[in-house]
């Protein structure tokens, strides 16, 4: 189910940004229609993955946390239990994903990164040009 939502998010956001760059009214309730329209969703787009990180993140400390109170755990706790809750955290498995891919921050910051690149990189060849907006710049 959250797939379909970041699936939306992503299309709402990406044709926002489409709206933005083909804009031709002048009107300054339009353009700032046009601004907020793909801001607000890509921020409803970025919060899920962000929680999605930082579970993933959570879920990799703590079996490492796990790991070494196993080797310098409790001295009075006996092997058994150390096993039993080493064998318990490695069961639990707590990543998030999305489309069978593991949400974690480095994937996030990728793809932000790259989609900005090539935003930028359409916009510096003058395949994408703001029009409308002379006045601002």
């Amino acid at each position: 189910m959250m797939g379909l939502c970041i699936v939306n998010f992503t299309e709402l956001t990406i044709l926002g940004t489409a709206l933005l760059f083909l804009n031709r009214l002048q009107e300054g309730t339009v353009i700032s229609y046009r601004v907020l329209f793909p801001f607000l969703w890509f921020i409803a787009l970025i919060a899920p993955l962000i929680q999605a990180a930082r579970l993933t993140q959570t879920g990799s400390k703590l079996r490492q946390i796990s790991f070494e109170m196993r080797v310098f755990g409790y001295q009075t706790s006996s092997m058994l239990e150390l096993d039993s809750f080493v064998l318990f955290v490695s069961g639990a498995t707590l990543r998030s994903k999305l489309f069978g891919v593991t949400v974690r921050s480095s994937t996030v910051i990728l793809t932000l990164g790259l989609s900005v690149f090539v935003l930028l990189t359409l916009m510096v060849v003058d395949l994408l040009s703001v029009s409308g907006y002379e006045r601002f710049f």
